[in-house]
């Protein structure tokens, strides 16, 4: 009888450290947290960056990029979203010998990065480097 007791309350000391405790949320990430190195106030690696870009794969998806590094998405002119840019030379994702720039976009509670594969007056491409997949758009011109 007592190897018994003593069994049970050796179990349910060790059930009581196994409990999960219960810790406070943490915060929405940051660029910094998918960033190897921020650029700063780095401009933009190119000029012909901000503009309206249409999506190759689904004409209603539409980005915007603004001069002041914000980052608009919009799907069949509504549901407009709108994230800071951060510019990175490297993101925790992307392979090491992969240099950038990369684009860290911060929106409410999702941090994504994006490496600028290519940018013309017409054409933009960005890697996303979560999924690895290429993004393709066209410049809408006014």
């Amino acid at each position: 009888m007592n190897r018994v007791f003593t069994l049970t309350v050796i179990l349910a000391i060790l059930a009581a450290c196994n409990a999960k405790k219960t810790e406070p949320a943490a915060p929405p990430p940051t660029a910094e947290d998918v960033a190897i190195e921020v650029m700063g106030d780095a401009a933009p690696p190119s000029s012909l960056l901000p503009g309206a870009w249409v999506s190759a794969e689904d004409s209603k998806y539409v980005v915007t990029i603004t001069p002041d590094a914000k980052y608009i998405e919009t799907y069949d002119g509504t549901d407009e979203t709108t994230s800071d840019i951060t510019w990175v030379s490297n993101c925790a994702d992307a392979p090491v010998e992969d240099a950038g720039p990369y684009l860290v976009v911060t929106g409410d509670d999702i941090v994504r990065c994006f490496k600028l594969v290519h940018v013309d007056t017409n054409n933009l491409q960005m890697m996303y480097v979560g999924r690895g997949n290429t993004l393709s758009y066209t410049r809408i011109h006014d």
